[in-house]
């Protein structure tokens, strides 16, 4: 719920920055249930995960659980996150339908994923983007954008450089799984199967449009520090690739199987470097002047203007959107972490060789250990519970019998990708909600620059 207050002196609306979605009785509700459901490790894996935020750091650890959850739901009530944490507590007891109930009644936002919401969000925040821009020619909007637009301009820069990083992720990503297993299998049976001939000329052609793409992004980005120069070095290496494999095909097999074992290198190497980027732009956002603008502008908006409802409507949205997003980018960092290491592991899982072995031996503590924390967020959800199983099919062998192990960590290693893929994709999907501001927000932009020169 917006709380506005009216000026007695121009009849202008504030709007102040809490927005509460949680009243009295649905605090009273939530109370109950919540402690009956969980404990302060269970509320802290939850917030510190999902949501970026340290438990301690909003309750006294020491008070009982009535007070510890009571003065939570304050707290995320007023940051305008109460629906986002009873989200992620559903989802954690999801076979307690009295809870789901209890959520559907007082807050029905904490039954929507958030990144679905995001969507919903964006669109609103476009829309008052949109509605700045039509009240330009008021002399009392246009004083107030005009100290914002230095800090509008680089938003509009940063969220061009979050959108060409997201298509050359995008590109790997299609590249790696659509098209590269099909290229490894077609490889091996081509000179005898013309399907197989056909499926990987397709393929290929199809890779070389995809790195056209990723050329032009990769070109747009900017100059400084190498950033162009680094994603123009894989493009160009995975062209050369592809190249050095067409030719491959008219020679021996084993310059196709080398060719075949390049290009999976190139592409096991270069999600990782590319989520890193990825993540670091969408943690470094400035999305706050927008916040800041819209404020200001809501201030100079007549109460009475029926502009008014949609602009707080969309303030509310991008201070909904804001530390959702930021959690999401928190969690995604957290799980790189792990990939990057499991990254590393084919040589353990492919050969088994001695060294391989040693490095495993000392990854293994520290991979299981990280996993199990990071899966006390979502303990019940059927990923953890399989990883947790397959984990402990290890350690039934670890560290004397290695090699069951390779067959056994190849399938943990599986479960735990597949899971930073769910997570990567969350991510995305709020990137690409963020990105729908950038068309608005360009043509005010250009609005506000004509009207000064």
């Amino acid at each position: 719920m917006l709380q506005m207050v009216t000026g007695a002196s121009d009849g202008t609306v504030r709007l102040d920055r809490a927005r509460l979605e949680l009243d009295g009785s649905a605090i009273g509700a939530l109370l109950d249930i919540i402690k009956a459901l969980f404990d302060y490790d269970d509320l802290d894996q939850i917030v510190s995960i999902k949501m970026n935020v340290e438990l301690a750091s909003m309750v006294d650890r020491s008070a009982n659980r009535q007070k510890i959850v009571f003065t939570l739901l304050k707290e995320v009530n007023k940051q305008g996150r109460a629906a986002e944490l009873l989200y992620w507590l559903w989802q954690e007891r999801l076979n307690v339908p009295e809870f789901r109930q209890t959520v559907e009644r007082y807050c029905p936002r904490g039954l929507q994923d958030p990144s679905k919401r995001n969507w919903d969000e964006a669109q609103k925040i476009c829309g008052s983007i949109k509605l700045i821009g039509s009240k330009l020619h008021d002399p009392k909007v246009r004083i107030r954008i005009a100290p914002h637009r230095d800090d509008l301009e680089k938003l509009m820069n940063e969220i061009d450089r979050l959108a060409n990083y997201k298509r050359l992720h995008d590109v790997l990503q299609t590249i790696q799984f659509s098209h590269y297993p099909d290229i490894a299998e077609s490889a091996k049976i081509f000179r005898t199967d013309p399907d197989a001939e056909s499926a990987l000329d397709q393929h290929m052609f199809q890779v070389q449009e995809l790195l056209k793409t990723a050329e032009r992004s990769a070109k747009a980005l900017p100059s400084v520090a190498g950033l162009q120069k680094e994603q123009l070095g894989w493009v160009k290496a995975l062209k050369t690739s592809i190249d050095i494999l067409s030719n491959a095909m008219h020679r021996s097999d084993l310059e196709v199987t080398a060719a075949v074992r390049s290009l999976k290198e190139l592409i096991a190497q270069q999600p990782p470097r590319i989520n890193r980027r990825l993540t670091y732009v969408a943690e470094e956002l400035p999305i706050c002047p927008l916040i800041d603008t819209l404020e200001d502008v809501i201030v100079a908006v007549d109460a009475d203007d029926r502009a008014a409802k949609d602009l707080q409507s969309g303030l509310r949205s991008l201070q909904n959107l804001l530390p959702e997003f930021n959690g999401t980018v928190e969690e995604h960092k957290q799980w790189q972490e792990i990939e990057n290491e499991f990254l590393g592991t084919d040589d353990f899982i492919e050969q088994g060789n001695a060294a391989a072995v040693e490095e495993f031996k000392e990854l293994w503590p520290w991979a299981k250990s990280r996993v199990e924390t990071l899966a006390q967020a979502s303990p019940n959800a059927k990923w953890a519970i399989l990883a947790r199983e397959q984990s402990r099919a290890i350690d039934k062998d670890f560290p004397d019998n290695m090699v069951p192990i390779r067959t056994m960590f190849a399938a943990y290693r599986r479960t735990v990708l597949f899971h930073f893929f769910q997570v990567d994709r969350s991510l995305r999907s709020q990137c690409e909600a963020v990105l729908e501001i950038r068309r608005p927000l360009r043509l005010l932009l250009a609005r506000v620059k004509d009207d000064d020169s």
